[in-house]
């Protein structure tokens, strides 16, 4: 059977432990996987055909890789590192399906860069961002603000936030919860509501409901209908115009995170809150990070 890399491609991304991956890894893998195709193309410039790519690409040889990496030159660490994980999972994926013909080839070593902890938000740095959230002179302030307090919150992904319906959030008194569906990799989870948000989210129902919405819409509705993930990024591009440092819906999730471990939450319960596929995530947040080494290091003024 003749197989096109085109084909292949499709079947590589509608195979069930793939395409319930995460929109940004989908991404990430279609973005990684046609760049090397098109370091195969130009090791054998017009010595390919169409249907002969396929199997330049999925019978890739341990050489091909090792001029993939060079090809690759002064790219970050992590960048090369995502590269080739996304190749890896195209090449396991081929050989299960005895596409490809030989064993896997040896994967060259890779560069390593120093792990530092992920970049999270001072509590200065929140307050400044709330601030201006709140300065703006415009229809969805409230949103945002009630966007950005609940991410801060509760750890939220943006997917996760776009996707929420009041159907999903229960509130009470002294409790409440929202049950997280389809998280990452289509895992559910629960994450417990503080008083500080629960009041938050109460107000901003009364006020949805006063303008018409339904008790079981979603929570978050841009001018087109439901809020969309491009459209939350869109609102933090906008404040940052008007901050000094870079604030992004995963510095909010971080800040959650790290804020926890600042007040002694132990990390496999971290885990659960964030919904981190393993420990070794959370396990992030005790490096130190580039703020951490700097006020380090300027210890030594007093030298």
């Amino acid at each position: 059977m003749t197989h096109t890399l085109k084909a292949t491609l499709d079947q590589f991304f509608v195979d069930p432990n793939i395409r319930f991956a995460s929109s940004h890894t989908l991404k990430a893998y279609k973005l990684d996987l046609n760049d090397f195709i098109k370091h195969i193309l130009e090791e054998r410039v017009n010595k390919v055909t169409e249907e002969g790519l396929f199997e330049e690409v999925a019978n890739c040889t341990s050489v091909d890789l090792n001029s993939y990496k060079f090809y690759l030159g002064q790219s970050k660490a992590a960048t090369i590192a995502r590269k080739f994980a996304s190749l890896r999972k195209f090449l396991n994926w081929a050989h299960k399906k005895e596409l490809r013909r030989k064993a896997l080839p040896e994967f060259p070593k890779l560069p390593t860069e120093q792990k530092l902890a992920p970049k999270w938000l001072t509590k200065s740095q929140v307050d400044a961002l709330l601030r201006k959230a709140e300065k703006r002179d415009h229809c969805t302030c409230n949103r945002n603000i009630v966007m950005i307090k609940l991410m801060l919150h509760t750890g939220l992904r943006v997917s996760e936030v776009v996707a929420l319906t009041w159907d999903e959030i229960t509130i009470k008194r002294y409790d409440g919860i929202i049950n997280v569906i389809g998280g990452k990799g289509k895992k559910d989870r629960i994450v417990p509501l503080n008083s500080t948000i629960r009041t938050v989210l109460s107000e901003y129902k009364e006020a949805m409901i006063k303008m018409g919405y339904e008790k079981d819409s979603y929570l978050f509705y841009g001018g087109r209908g439901k809020l969309k993930p491009d459209a939350v990024l869109r609102v933090f591009y906008s404040l940052n115009h008007e901050l000094d440092f870079k604030a992004t819906p995963h510095n909010l999730r971080h800040t959650f995170c790290k804020s926890l471990l600042f007040k002694g939450v132990p990390l496999n319960e971290i885990s659960d809150l964030a919904g981190h596929s393993s420990l070794n995530i959370t396990q992030r947040y005790i490096t130190a990070s580039l703020d951490d080494l700097t006020k380090s290091v300027e210890k030594l003024n007093e030298l």
